[in-house]
């Protein structure tokens, strides 16, 4: 995905489209420096665990410790924590 100007400044997407675009070569996250989910529980609720584990997979690479994701929640089960330690670097 490209604007005018080259990447753009923000992508709004769900877990699944974006494993599209990311899966089709249209996108690439090596450039990302935040990303973040919103309604975390919702998602882990909804099985989104294994497109989120490969949408930071995706993260990876030089700088991934440089990278910033924010987890927002109304909630915090134990699953979005495990989430969070997972997005962190821990497992």
């Amino acid at each position: 995905l490209s604007s005018a100007g080259g990447a753009p400044g923000v992508v709004v997407a769900t877990p699944g489209r974006l494993l599209d675009h990311l899966g089709s070569g249209n996108m690439v996250l090596d450039e990302v420096d935040t990303l973040i989910f919103d309604e975390a529980d919702r998602l882990l609720d909804m099985g989104f665990r294994p497109d989120i584990e490969k949408i930071l997979g995706a993260m990876g690479g030089k700088g991934r410790a440089a990278k910033q994701v924010l987890l927002f929640s109304a909630t915090l089960p134990k699953e979005v924590d495990r989430m969070a330690k997972l997005a962190m670097g821990g497992s």
